[in-house]
């Protein structure tokens, strides 16, 4: 195939993320974000940022980055987040994906945070 004098090879980014749909206070929420490049160049310090909601708690922070040195053509790339959900109503986690300083990619999810544990229930642990 020949080569078009006009393409320039350049990385091509998506993101994709999943959670659970409700969840107690008091549990731990586990976010999986899935980072895929599918150009035709290798993608180079890519940063995933995460804004935590009122709702989540993480040990960081509102404000979470995970950074990926290299991503080839054709690989992808999958960041778990784990939070605390501390208080009821929706959560909407939103992402920003970055390369080279601007960004490439957004994702939001919601978890529905509902109130307390019945009597009795116990405490799930994080992992």
């Amino acid at each position: 195939m020949p080569l078009d004098a006009a393409h320039i090879p350049r990385p091509l980014l998506s993101l994709n993320a999943r959670t659970s749909n409700s969840v107690r206070t008091g549990d731990v929420v586990t976010t999986v974000y899935e980072i895929r490049n599918t150009g035709d160049a290798a993608a180079e310090e890519v940063i995933l940022t995460v804004y935590v909601p009122p709702e989540l708690q993480h040990k960081y922070g509102k404000e979470v980055e995970h950074r990926i040195q290299r991503l080839q053509p054709g690989e992808s790339h999958q960041a778990r987040l784990l939070t605390r959900a501390s208080t009821s109503g929706t959560a909407q986690l939103e992402a920003v994906l970055s390369l080279d300083g601007a960004a490439t990619g957004e994702s939001r999810v919601s978890v529905r945070v509902l109130g307390g544990r019945p009597a009795g229930s116990p405490q799930p642990r994080p992992r």
